[in-house]
């Protein structure tokens, strides 16, 4: 039983991107233009509002984004609603953003690898 929920939500799911990609590709005016604003209902509050300041700080990396998030719950990729940890992991892998290790020395705060240059 709980097996046909999810595949008639996941059809549905599919029907409403495949219209909204049609919709996307003839703009109506009288749908939102903003694919933000049509999957607003899929993301969690603050997801919708990393999204928002993604797109304000780089659009082309939010398209690439956006691209990915839908692309991932078209799929069962992630869980709907999104929340905001997934789209930070997102934007952190597409971004090629990478953790650094700070190491506090003679009270200045420096990168690992600065400071280990300077104690060699």
């Amino acid at each position: 039983m709980s097996d046909d929920i999810e595949y008639i939500k996941r059809k549905k799911f599919i029907e409403y991107m495949n219209r909204m990609l049609k919709a996307q590709s003839s703009p109506d005016k009288t749908q939102p233009s903003d694919v933000l604003e049509r999957i607003k209902g899929f993301l969690s509050v603050e997801a919708y509002k990393y999204l928002l300041g993604l797109r304000n700080r780089d659009k082309s990396h939010f398209d690439k984004v956006l691209q990915v998030l839908v692309y991932m719950m078209l799929n069962g990729y992630i869980d709907v609603p999104v929340r905001e940890k997934d789209v930070i992991v997102v934007d952190k892998k597409l971004g090629g953003y990478k953790g650094k290790i700070y190491v506090e020395r003679r009270g200045e705060l420096k990168e690992f690898g600065e400071a280990f240059r300077e104690d060699s």
